[in-house]
C-alpha cells in the first residue's frame, strides 16, 4: 500500500490521475468525504476513441450529477452520457468523453463499453460491495472486470472501505480536523438529544431504516414536516405511520440507507444522530456507513451520535459459524451435479449437522462458460457477514478505523454511569431516564408518550401492570396527577375475573360440544380480547383493523354484554346508540322508501331467518345447472315471499344478483354503515365534546352514560329513523356468511 499526500482541500486532478494504473486495479481510501474526488475525475481526458466511465452507488446520484451537468458544475465542456432507469445514451459509446451510470446499469450494458473504456472509476466502492451481498446482479461486476476490463485503468474508490478491505491507495490529507463521534445504547436519551436539537432550530440528520424511531423524534419535537432522503421502500413505509409534511426546507433531514452517500448540505454546526439495530438486518450500519453519513455536512458538524441497540425481532442477521469451511465443501462437493446444488431443497453435511445451500447463495457466485457452470466464493459479502457479526454495542470494532480518520468514539453514558450506583435496576434506570429526559427537555406535556409502547406484548396483563406501576412512579418524580383510571385497571388486572367473563362469553352456546368450542376460544384468543378492551377503555382508544369499509377493532371481537361487564369493573358506564335494522334499512333508503315498522310481520323469527338466507344466497352462481334467468326469477320470487317491497328487489337483481364476489353486496353496505356511523359521530360531538365515540359496525360505543336524542331526527338518503326504531338489528356479523 502506498500513501499519496493532499494538502488542499479539494484533490488536484494530478493527483487524481495518479490514482489509475493502465492494466491494474487498484482500491482507494481517499479518506476524506466531499474532497472533489468524483469532480475531479470528471475533468480527466480520456484517450483518443476512448471514454471514461464513472459508476456510482444509486440512481439518485446520477441523476445529480446530470443536474450539475446542466448547471456547467460537473464534467464542463465535456460530452456526458447518463445512463439510468428511464434513460439511455442518445448516441454511440465514442461520441462522449464521459458516461455515469448505476452498477446495475454497467453490468448490462459491459457489452458496449467493452474495449472502449480509458479509465474507470466505481464510486463509494463500500455501498456497491455491500448491496452485493443481497442484490446478485453487483455480484457479476467482480468477474466482469477480471474478464473484459483488464486492460483499462480501474479504481474502486471510497471516503469509507469495509474493515477487511485491502487497500493499495490511501490519500492523506493534512487538513483534516479532529472530530468525536458519540455512541450510546440508551434510545430515549438519544432521542431526546435528536428533539432537542430540532426544538434549538439546528439542522439535524436523522440516519435509520426504523421508521418508529423516526416517528418518535418527530412526535417529541411536536413536528411533522421535514426533507426525505430515501428510496421508494421507506417513503412508503414511513409516511403509511402518519400524516407528514415533506418541505425541503425544513431543518430536519431524514435519511434512510439509500441517503448515506451521495449528496451533500452545506449548513454550518448541524448536528447528526444515526440509530441502528443488530438484531435487524435492515437497520445494521457498519462503519463505513457510519463514516459517510456524518461526511453529509460537508463544513463540518457541531454533534454526532449512534444509538447501537439490539433489541426487538425483525428480518434478523444470521451468523453462520464455521462460514469458510461450509463454503469449500458446498463448492467442493461432488455427490451432487449443479442443477442439484441449485435447488431449494438442496442439503449436506457438515460436522455432523445439515447445512442448507440456499442459505450459502448469498456468499457464492456462479460463472458460466458454454455450458459448464462453476461456483465461486464471493469475498465482498463474506466479509461483510463477518464484519456484521462482530460489530458491539459501544462500536469498539471500529475505534482505530475511525481513529485514522481523526475521529475519537466518546460514550455518552460514561460520566452519567460513573454517578450512578452499578446496582440499580433496568427499572430503576427506566425511570430515572424518563425522568431526566422530560426535565431537560422541558416534555411535561409529552409524558404519557413515554409509556405503554408495545401495543402487542406476549402477557398483557403483566405488561400492563408493570407499565402502570412505573408511570405511576414517574408522575410522583414529576409531581404529576395522574387519572385514578389507570389504578383502577391495575387492580382489574391484578383480579381474578377469568372465570366470570369466561360464563358470560359461553352463555350463548346452545350445547354440550358448542361450550366445550366456546371454552377453548375463550382459553386460546377470547380472554386476551377481553384484556384488549379493558385497555382500551381505559385509554379510550381502540387498535385499528381496517378491512373494507370497516374497522374489525377489539370492540367487535367481544359481545356487548361481556363490553359492559368489563366496563363495570373499570367503573365506568356503557352507551350503545345503534342503527336499527341497519342493512335493510340501507336497502329501502336507497329506492327512497322507509323501512315497514313491521318489517319482519308476525313470525318475526322465522322471517328474520328467511331473509337472512334469502340476501346471503340469491345470487346468480354460473356453477349450478339451472340456467341464469330461472336463477334470477326464483330469487325475484323468493324475495317477494319474505315480504321484501318489489322495488328494492328489483334494485337487489339489477345491480347486485351477477356479483363478481360474495361479498360485494356487503362491502356496499359497508360503506353506507360507515357514512352514517361518522355523521352521527359528528353531530354527537358537537354536544359531548370531551367523549370519545367508537365505531362497533353498525353502532356507536361510549363508555359514559350520554343523552343522544339528537339523532331521533337524523336523515341519511333523505329518511330518518336510522337511530329510533326497534332496538332489534337482524343484520348483525353474522347476516352476510362467505365462503
Amino acid at each position: 500500500m502506498r500513501t499519496i499526500f493532499n494538502k488542499q482541500k479539494y484533490l488536484s486532478t494530478e493527483l487524481i490521475e495518479e490514482c489509475f494504473e493502465y492494466g491494474k486495479t487498484n482500491y482507494i481510501d481517499k479518506v476524506v468525504t466531499g474532497n472533489g474526488f468524483t469532480t475531479g475525475f470528471s475533468y480527466l481526458q480520456p484517450k483518443r476513441g476512448k471514454v471514461n466511465v464513472l459508476v456510482a452507488p444509486n440512481k439518485s446520484v446520477v441523476k445529480d450529477k446530470e443536474r450539475e451537468y446542466k448547471n456547467r458544475t460537473f464534467a464542463p465542456k465535456k460530452k456526458v452520457g447518463f445512463v439510468y432507469e428511464g434513460s439511455t445514451l442518445k448516441h454511440n459509446v465514442s461520441y462522449y468523453d464521459l458516461i455515469v451510470l448505476v452498477s446495475d446499469s454497467f453490468v448490462n450494458n459491459a457489452w458496449k463499453l467493452k474495449g472502449n473504456i480509458d479509465k474507470l472509476m466505481i464510486d463509494e466502492f463500500h455501498s456497491v460491495l455491500i448491496q452485493s451481498s443481497f442484490r446478485n446482479s453487483l455480484k457479476k461486476i467482480q468477474y466482469k472486470l477480471e474478464e473484459d476490463f483488464k486492460e483499462c485503468c480501474i479504481a474502486f474508490v471510497t471516503a469509507s472501505p469495509l474493515l477487511y478491505s485491502e487497500i493499495d491507495i490511501t490519500i492523506h490529507n493534512e487538513l483534516v480536523k479532529p472530530r468525536k463521534l458519540h455512541t450510546t445504547q440508551e434510545v430515549d436519551k438519544f432521542i431526546g438529544r435528536a428533539v432537542k436539537s430540532i426544538q434549538n432550530g439546528r439542522k439535524t440528520l436523522i440516519f435509520t431504516q426504523d421508521g418508529s424511531v423516526v416517528k418518535k423524534i418527530l412526535t417529541l419535537s411536536e413536528r411533522n414536516d421535514f426533507r426525505l432522503i430515501s428510496g421508494e421502500n421507506f417513503v412508503t413505509t414511513l409516511l403509511s405511520k402518519d400524516f407528514y409534511t415533506l418541505n425541503e426546507n425544513s431543518n430536519i433531514v431524514v435519511c434512510s440507507s439509500a441517503a448515506f452517500e451521495g449528496w451533500s448540505d452545506y449548513s454550518l454546526n448541524g448536528d447528526i444522530f444515526i440509530y441502528m439495530n443488530l438484531n435487524n438486518a435492515h437497520n445494521t450500519f457498519l462503519g463505513a456507513n457510519i463514516y459517510q453519513a456524518i461526511g453529509r455536512l460537508r463544513e463540518g458538524y457541531n454533534y454526532a451520535e449512534v444509538c447501537v441497540q439490539k433489541v426487538g425481532g425483525g428480518f434478523a442477521n444470521k451468523c453462520i459459524t464455521y462460514l469458510d469451511a461450509k463454503l469449500d465443501k458446498f463448492i467442493t462437493y461432488d455427490k451432487q451435479s449443479i442443477e442439484r446444488k441449485q435447488s431449494k431443497s438442496f442439503k449436506f453435511s457438515f460436522q455432523g449437522t445439515q447445512v442448507a445451500g440456499k442459505d450459502l447463495k448469498t456468499f457464492i457466485y456462479t460463472k458460466i462458460n458454454k455450458n459448464v457452470i462453476t461456483f465461486h466464493k464471493y469475498t465482498p459479502a463474506i466479509h461483510v457477514h463477518n464484519e456484521i457479526n462482530r460489530i458491539d454495542n459501544k462500536l469498539q470494532l471500529y475505534t482505530d478505523y475511525f481513529a485514522k480518520r481523526k475521529i475519537e468514539l466518546i460514550e455518552v453514558e460514561d460520566d452519567i454511569s460513573k454517578s450512578k450506583p452499578m446496582s440499580k435496576t433496568k427499572r430503576e434506570q427506566r425511570i430515572e431516564h424518563v425522568v431526566e429526559n422530560i426535565k431537560t427537555n422541558n416534555l411535561i406535556d409529552l409524558f404519557d408518550n413515554f409509556f405503554f409502547k408495545n401495543f402487542n406484548p406476549e402477557d398483557k396483563a403483566k405488561y400492563y401492570i408493570s407499565e402502570i406501576d412505573i408511570y405511576q412512579e414517574c408522575a410522583f418524580h414529576l409531581g404529576i396527577e395522574l387519572d385514578e383510571k389507570f389504578q383502577i385497571l391495575k387492580e382489574f388486572l391484578q383480579e381474578d375475573y377469568y372465570n366470570e367473563m369466561l360464563e358470560i362469553y359461553i352463555k350463548k352456546a346452545t350445547n354440550k360440544n358448542k361450550v366445550t368450542e366456546k371454552r377453548k376460544e375463550f382459553s386460546d384468543v377470547g380472554f386476551n380480547y377481553c384484556l384488549d378492551v379493558a385497555i382500551g377503555i381505559t385509554f379510550d382508544r381502540f387498535d385499528i383493523n381496517i378491512v373494507g369499509h370497516r374497522n374489525y377493532n377489539s370492540l367487535t371481537l367481544i359481545g356487548l354484554k361481556l363490553i359492559e361487564y368489563i366496563a363495570s369493573k373499570l367503573k365506568r358506564e356503557v352507551t350503545e346508540i345503534d342503527i336499527k335494522n341497519c342493512f335493510p334499512r340501507i336497502i329501502y333508503a336507497l329506492n327512497d322508501l322507509p323501512l315497514p315498522k313491521d318489517f319482519y310481520g308476525v313470525d318475526r323469527a322465522k322471517n328474520k331467518t328467511k331473509i337472512n338466507t334469502l340476501l346471503n344466497n340469491f345470487f346468480y352462481d354460473e356453477k349450478k345447472s339451472t340456467a341464469k334467468n330461472r336463477q334470477r326469477n326464483n330469487a325475484k320470487s323468493n324475495l317477494k315471499k319474505a315480504g321484501i317491497n318489489e322495488v328494492c328487489i328489483e334494485w337487489l337483481i339489477e345491480n347486485h344478483f351477477e356479483n363478481k364476489f360474495r361479498g360485494d353486496l356487503f362491502n356496499f353496505m359497508a360503506y353506507h354503515e360507515k357514512e352514517i356511523i361518522n355523521n352521527a359521530i359528528d353531530i354527537l360531538q358537537i354536544k359531548h365534546e370531551e367523549e370519545v365515540f367508537h365505531r362497533r359496525h353498525d353502532s356507536i360505543i361510549v363508555f359514559n352514560k350520554i343523552e343522544h336524542t339528537d339523532l331521533n331526527r337524523f336523515i341519511y338518503e333523505n329518511q330518518e329513523g336510522w337511530f329510533n326504531t326497534s332496538k332489534e338489528n337482524i343484520f348483525n356479523d353474522d347476516f352476510f356468511i362467505f365462503d
